[in-house]
């Protein structure tokens, strides 16, 4: 195995990280330094796995991927083939860059509606290239979306209102499902290419299995009403479809129009026996389900969200929530009634801006079950349920969400010790007089001078204290002057801190030599601080991560860290992170202007209808992109506006 030594990129030690790793089966993910998910794996063994990837000499393919690992997350399964589910669905959600690169990405079938006039229903694969990525965002809402909602997704940008329905277990069942819609509703499976050009009705008219559309021998309203049932029972409204045709066929046969009755008894026996065949998840888990338990160790504590869909587990997530003080030995304090408490609080905060699944389990107390199941199904505008005393699969799910708990807090336990074992390096390399509590860094991030933003990053011995972080629009310098955008930043930071007598870090990290150096220590005689350490980072040979020198006020000669010491993977961290934050603000400063710009001298196009043609695209690319067609087809866009807009757009 690798010392953390030979790795000083990762922001944890390998060692430490690996005595806390289950030998349970089940998923992992690998992060960049922008928290990225690059790469998500399964295996047998976490343990055994994981560390494979640490070991001497690895092939070239994987050593690429571990150089740009910063972090590793896992989640423990109750089987293999659980894990195959949950990797499946973690990739399809992240589209990791390694996964892409160095595995087979195939994907479950879905079924899908095209975007069409008169809609084409298809087998369709979400992998192999045949649908582009979705955004992490727009795919963690859609875990959290329920009943029809839950399977519908937007395809890729040549069918962008395409909807997607599945996945289905097996192109077999998912065949099945097809064949079956196609003889209750009478829905067109041919391409464009021959819908557009036929002259007469093809076979399948003839076997009453499509209504022949592409003569218009049935209205786009009535084939719209036809496919709107259709989603309605694959996304999961089926008895009330049911029901609807139930009802029609009473009537008809009240009105002794038998052979429409009968035509209707034969559809409510196909969807029957479709519903039986084509579900991918047992009875007992037709509804959605969010697992949550938290665990407790040392003081510190871990809430675990296990999320499955259709039966399915499609994500999981941990968070770690300040909390009182907690004596956990005190006879005065019920440790269930305490870990139950937090749930409950957690809960409550959770799902204020999201939408709960149709149940969630967790234990909490009977007391406070009523209320929040309540609160809950006002948020969902459906009712939902709280499980608290699970039994079955329910129990064992809970439990593989507790034992998750546990796992990720002691990980999280050993990082921040691992930390402090960081901060005491720092004092001994650097000589420093004591112990470091608190250090900031600030970083510089521009496009040849424009859009300047700077970035000021918090770490104290727990690891990056994220709400502290601040980002400044740098303006009045010159473009490109790197100098005055430090020492306005500086001066900011720090005016601010002494006016509101903030806490001041122990040390101050000013990304740059000796001339950013410079400019802090001119801010701090003008502003009257003192009992922070300045300390400039500046590249080494061939700006070469692990080579950096530090520059100290009044010494004219820097002072070098070992590549491999704890205080030089601190230090590179947090200038990283630093980095990072600025790069980010930078970008969406810079993407934000772009966008306004782009569009802002057209015309009759004011900032309500910029905003509802980046809404409908998702993107300024996206309206490049479009055609005069595409973008009359926006609310409010007329044809004379569209074309003005397509030329402005393309007149550059």
């Amino acid at each position: 195995m690798a010392s953390n030594t030979a790795n000083p990129q990762f922001n944890f030690d390998p060692e430490i990280f690996l005595s806390h790793i289950t030998h349970r089966s089940g998923v992992y993910q690998m992060r960049n330094a922008d928290g990225k998910v690059i790469y998500v794996g399964k295996a047998k063994d976490l343990q055994k796995r994981l560390a494979s990837y640490f070991r001497p000499n690895l092939p070239i393919k994987t050593a690429r991927l571990m150089a740009a690992v910063r972090d590793i997350s896992t989640t423990a399964t109750a089987n293999e083939a659980e894990a195959l589910l949950l990797e499946n669905n973690l990739i399809k959600t992240h589209q990791p860059k390694y996964n892409i690169l160095l595995r087979d990405d195939k994907s479950y079938p879905y079924i899908k509606f095209s975007a069409h006039k008169y809609p084409r229903v298809q087998i369709f694969r979400r992998g192999g290239g045949n649908i582009s990525a979705v955004s992490r965002e727009n795919l963690s809402r859609n875990l959290l979306e329920t009943d029809a909602q839950k399977n519908v997704k937007s395809a890729n940008k040549k069918d962008k209102n395409a909807q997607l329905f599945g996945p289905y277990p097996s192109v077999t069942v998912a065949k099945f499902a097809l064949e079956q819609l196609q003889k209750i509703f009478h829905l067109r499976s041919c391409p464009d290419s021959e819908f557009a050009n036929r002259s007469r009705p093809c076979l399948q008219y003839q076997i009453k299995r499509c209504n022949a559309p592409c003569l218009e021998y049935i209205s786009a309203e009535n084939y719209r009403a036809d496919l709107q049932s259709a989603a309605d029972f694959l996304g999961g409204e089926n008895q009330e479809l049911l029901n609807s045709l139930q009802k029609k066929m009473f009537d008809l046969s009240e009105k002794e129009q038998y052979e429409e009755a009968a035509e209707i008894r034969d559809q409510i026996r196909a969807l029957q026996k479709l519903n039986n065949q084509s579900r991918i998840s047992s009875n007992d888990d037709e509804l959605d389900a969010d697992y949550l338990a938290v665990n407790e160790q040392y003081g510190e504590i871990c809430v675990q969200a296990l999320f499955f869909r259709s039966g399915e587990q499609v994500g999981s997530e941990n968070y770690f929530p300040k909390i009182p003080e907690y004596d956990a030995n005190s006879e005065e304090n019920n440790r269930e009634e305490y870990l139950s408490e937090i749930l409950e609080a957690f809960i409550g905060q959770y799902y204020f801006e999201r939408i709960p699944a149709g149940q969630i389990v967790a234990k909490i107390t009977d007391k406070s079950k009523e209320s929040l199941e309540e609160y809950l199904s006002l948020k969902r505008n459906k009712r939902v349920k709280i499980i608290n005393k699970p039994r079955a699969e329910k129990k064992d799910r809970l439990t593989m969400a507790e034992e998750n708990a546990k796992i990720n807090l002691s990980l999280q336990i050993a990082a921040k010790l691992s930390m402090e074992n960081r901060f005491i390096s720092l004092a001994t390399e650097l000589k420093l007089n004591s112990v470091p509590t608190r250090i900031e860094c600030s970083d510089i991030s521009h496009f040849q001078g424009e859009y300047t933003v700077a970035s000021c990053v918090v770490f104290d011995q727990r690891g990056a204290v994220k709400r502290d972080y601040r980002r400044y629009k740098i303006s009045d310098i010159t473009p490109g002057d790197d100098f005055a955008a430090m020492r306005q930043v500086i001066y900011r930071r720090f005016s601010r801190l002494k006016k509101e007598q903030a806490t001041m870090p122990d040390i101050f990290f000013v990304d740059g030599g000796k001339g950013q150096l410079k400019q802090a220590i001119e801010v701090f005689e003008e502003l009257n601080i003192t009992g922070v350490q300045l300390i400039g980072v500046a590249k080494g040979e061939k700006r070469k991560r692990g080579l950096e020198v530090f520059w100290f006020p009044g010494e004219e000669i820097p002072r070098y860290l070992a590549m491999d010491s704890q205080a030089m993977q601190l230090i590179v961290q947090i200038r990283d992170e630093a980095h990072r934050f600025a790069i980010t603000g930078h970008r969406k400063g810079r993407d934000k202007k772009v966008k306004r710009s782009v569009l802002e001298n057209i015309e009759g196009v004011g900032n309500k209808r910029r905003r509802v043609l980046l809404n409908h695209f998702g993107g300024i690319k996206e309206i490049y992109a479009a055609s005069v067609e595409e973008i009359a087809r926006v609310e409010g866009i007329s044809a004379k506006l569209a074309r003005e807009i397509y030329e402005h757009l393309h007149s550059n």
